[in-house]
Parts: structure tokens; sequence; C-alpha cells
């Protein structure tokens, strides 16, 4: 059993779907099931979006230099090669920096050199900038101006920019989406367009950005990821083309599961294990022969960063383990990994201990690192406790970066341990939250298909886990490759059903034939050949008490 509780919000509803949507709050129910993209209204609610783009177009008639700066993540990238795609398009080549990892995040002041060495009159920062107080009054005063479209988390000062596109900046009485930085980006683009339809074409980076950020798909996110879809599955950009046939995909079977665990970990290969450059390249190339050959070497380093992340996750496990690490509110572990996977080994930590973990790495003579949390802590707001022994952090409440010099890590982990020990520790309680309990009978393909009307499923509209008591094992199978996860059938009332159950070992299941259970499972269509067949993927399983 994975879970120690199970919350059950729902029992025995009549209407699985219209108790679903009405339990999450849905009231504009047509509109979530169909959202229209004319009801997009984010590029309306942020202050000084129509300011930025005045200053934009003004620079593009006037034939000004303009200097693009992104965030190396899939995020930062996809939304840098909206803005670039829009400025072309409309006339203008804008000159662009992505930087590698190690600079840190945001403006740098190698970042500041370039640009006015480049002899540019107008940047723009993308997914990034927030915090560039410094960077960009140094920019200022080479008069040069700065749009800052970010989405991060705001400061009390903030940069004395020309103009900041951000969703919390809002007109009054409006209200925004909690865009992507891509999100963010593609608003601007659709008010350059002047909303004339040609932007929709970037609604595929828009998405992707969307998915690799894990932005609530909720409002203008859930419409900006589910038309991206749909222009994603026949995409005009030559790079995502190449990537998505290296990836082994097909047109048309594209989703939300395809970007998040697909597409998007080969766009953020080259930032965490070499040159971002690369990804930012492939999605603006109109070069057939130079978007195969990127593809193709973003493909091989995902290769590579899978296998330093199974070493890495492997190494940090077993010291957290030996060390007693997760015993404590908040695990913080310092190592040597590369530091492009310290992110996706803090997120094992957490998925591992159900504890909000920051991973360290040693970078000559300072310490970087990433962190991330469970639902109910804000590991920024955490993390900014303790600030005073930091260089740099900054992030959401679910995910930041920090560094320091080394002479303060001692300080800082007695800092912050002695923050998170004031957390309540009922919030570690591993509870697997289930939407409805239903009778086995109501597990049919009407139901299936009606729940497919709730996607994309992701953060903020998760895909509805039921639950069934009583139930009985009828048969168990390996499958898979290495034999490691399990097909069981179920019978209850002389109905069948098929199940999935990924990584029997790692959950600690023992399951036999005969066994009476409760099962907590998420539905699946299984298409193939034409033909259709329900699969419940299961998500725990326990004795029946």
């Amino acid at each position: 059993m994975k879970f120690s509780k199970w919350n059950i919000s729902l029992f025995n509803p009549k209407d699985p779907l219209k108790e679903i949507l009405h339990l999450r709050k849905i009231e504009k129910v047509k509109e979530f099931l169909d959202p229209s993209y004319d009801l997009i209204s984010s590029d309306n609610a942020m202050a000084q979006l129509k300011t930025a783009a005045k200053r934009i177009r003004q620079a593009i008639v006037l034939k000004e230099k303009i200097g693009i700066f992104m965030d190396y993540d899939a995020d930062g990238i996809c939304g840098g090669a909206i803005i670039y795609k829009t400025l072309n398009d409309l006339g203008n080549e804008p000159c662009y920096l992505v930087p590698h990892r190690r600079e840190g995040y945001g403006l740098s002041k190698n970042a500041t050199r370039y640009f006015i060495k480049e002899k540019i009159n107008l940047l723009i920062t993308v997914d990034c900038g927030i915090k560039s107080v410094l960077e960009v009054a140094n920019l200022n005063k080479q008069k040069i101006d700065t749009i800052v479209v970010d989405h991060h988390q705001l400061d009390e000062i903030l940069p004395q920019s020309y103009a900041i596109v951000h969703p919390k900046i809002l007109k009054k009485g409006k209200i925004c989406s909690d865009l992507s930085g891509g999100g963010v980006a593609y608003m601007l683009c659709r008010e350059l367009y002047n909303r004339n339809g040609r932007e929709k074409w970037l609604l595929d980076l828009a998405a992707i950005s969307s998915v690799a950020d894990v932005v609530p798909l909720v409002e203008d996110n859930r419409t900006i990821v589910k038309y991206g879809m749909l222009v994603l599955n026949k995409t005009k950009n030559l790079g995502l083309r190449h990537l998505i046939e290296v990836a082994n995909l097909k047109m048309g079977e594209i989703g939300c599961y395809e970007i998040g665990f697909m597409v998007a970990p080969r766009l953020n290969a080259a930032g965490r294990v070499s040159n971002p450059q690369d990804s930012f390249k492939l999605l603006i190339t109109k070069d057939e022969g130079e978007a195969k050959k990127l593809a193709q070497k973003l493909n091989e380093l995902n290769i590579k960063r899978q296998k330093l992340l199974e070493n890495g996750q492997n190494e940090a496990c077993e010291i957290v383990g030996t060390k007693g690490l997760f015993k404590k509110n908040l695990i913080i572990v310092r190592g040597q990994w590369n530091e492009g996977i310290v992110g996706l080994i803090a997120s094992k930590l957490v998925e591992k201990f159900n504890r909000p973990a920051i991973v360290l790495t040693e970078i000559d003579e300072k310490i970087k690192g990433s962190a991330r949390s469970i639902p109910q802590i804000d590991i920024t707001k955490l993390i900014s406790k303790s600030s005073d022994c930091l260089l740099s952090f900054g992030g959401h409440s679910q995910a930041a970066g920090l560094s320091l010099v080394k002479s303060k890590f001692k300080k800082f982990e007695k800092s912050i341990l002695n923050y998170a020990q004031k957390i309540n520790k009922n919030v570690f309680e591993k509870c697997l939250n289930i939407d409805a309990l239903i009778e086995s009978s109501q597990i049919k393909m009407q139901l299936a298909d009606d729940l497919e009307k709730l996607e994309p499923y992701g953060a903020g509209n998760p895909k509805p886990i039921f639950a069934v008591e009583k139930i009985k094992v009828d048969s168990i199978r390996s499958i898979g490759r290495d034999q490691s996860h399990r097909k069981v059938t179920f019978i209850k009332s002389n109905h069948y059903h098929q199940a999935v159950l990924f990584n029997f070992a790692q959950g600690n299941w023992i399951i036999a034939k005969g066994d009476i259970l409760d099962i907590a499972f998420c539905i699946d269509i299984n298409r193939w050949n034409g033909n259709e067949k329900i699969d419940l993927i299961l998500k725990d399983v326990k004795e029946n008490e």
C-alpha cells in the first residue's frame, strides 16, 4: 500500500462527471468542457501589456535593434521562441541570448554586457527578469529600454523597466490566470498580432511551456493547452516535427502526457547537461537539415541526462535513507551532482519520502541547488526565511532555485531546518485524494467517454481517481519488458475489469488470486486497431477492512 489514508469526496454519485465538476467548483461547465479561444481574457488583465506592445511596435517601425533574453528551461525557451518568431514575422530580426545554467537564473552582468556590445535599443526578458533590479538599472543607464515578461514571484522592489508584463500586475478589478512564462509571452504576441489569428500557430509552444512548467490547467491555461495540442499535432514548426519524430511519437496522438514526459524533457536536456541554445535554435530554425540534426542531438542529450539522473537519484536516496534525513520535516542533502539534474533529484526525494527537499551541489567555491515541495508547503516562502544566508534564490510555491557560498552552508542548513520544524507533521501524512467511491457496475464506456471531456488533465485539473470496495482478484500476471508491472483482472457482481498496476515491487503491494480488496484507480480508454476497451490504472490497493 502506497498511501496511509484515503480521502474520498463523493459516495456513489449517480452522475460522476456532473458531481466531479461541482466538487472542483467549476461553475461555468459549458465553457470549461468546451473552452472558446475567443474568451481568453488574461491579455486584457495585465496592466502593462499594451504599453509593452506599443513600445515593441515602435521598435519594429523605427527598425531598432531588439534583444531577447530567456530562461534556459523548456518554459523560457518556448516563451523566447514565441517572441522571436513573432518579431521575425512582423519584420524585425532580433538578437538573442540563452544563458548556460552555470551562469545562474536571470539577467547577469555578462548578459547585460553582451546586449550593450550588440548595441540594442530594446531588451525583452522572457520567463525571468522580475528579480533583475540592478541589471535593468544598468541597462537604463545605457539608454536601453527593458520589457520584463515574467510570471515568477514578485519582490517588494521591482525593476525599473519600461514595462512589466506579469500575471500578478493587473488592471484594477481584473483577474488573470496563473500563466507560465511562455503563456505570458503568448499573451504579449497575441496583442502584437492584434488578435488576427496568426498567433494561433504559436499555441504549440505556449502549450509545451504550460505543461512543462506545471501551471494549473484551468481558465486560460486550459484553453491554451487544449488548442495548443491541436496545433502541436499538426505543427508547422520544423524543429518540433523532428523532435516528435525522434521521440517516436505520432502526429495526432500527442497529449499532455507526451508533452510532459517526452517532448519537454528533450527540450530541457540541453539546458541540464549541455548548451540550452541548441533547444532554442531547434524551435526557430527554418532549415530542414539543421532541425533534424538538432532534434537528434537533443535526443542523445536526453539519454545522457537519464543516465546521470538514475545514478544521482539512487545516490541521493541512499544518503537520505542511511542518514535518516527523511525523519525531519525538510530534506536537505549535499553532493557532487551535475547541477542540471538536482531539481529532478529533489523531485524524486519528494515523491519517495513525502517531504520538501533541497538538493545542493558544489561548484567551485559556491553551492547551488534546487528545491521541490509537497502541495501543502510553499518552498520559496520557506527558503525566504533564511535568505540572509543566500546569494540568490527564487521560484514558485512548489519549486525554487538557490545559491550560496560554502562558508554559509551550515548556517543556512541550521536556519531552514529550524523553520521547517515548526511545520505541523499532519501535512506529511501520505493521503490519496479520491474523487468518488462508485459501484463496479458503473465502470462502463459511457463513463470513460464522459471523463474524456475533462481533458486536458494536469495541475489544477487532475485525472479523476475512483474507488471500488470489496472487489475480488480473479487473476494476476506479470507484464512489461522487465516484468515489473502487473495485469490484474477483478470481478464483482459478475462484472469483470482489467487493471494495470505499474511498478509492482516499488509499491510494496502483496496481491494474490482470490484476495478481496478495495482499489483506487483512474479510468483509461485503450484504443488499438480500431477497438476500444477500458483499462483501470491502479493508484493504490488495500485489504478490505
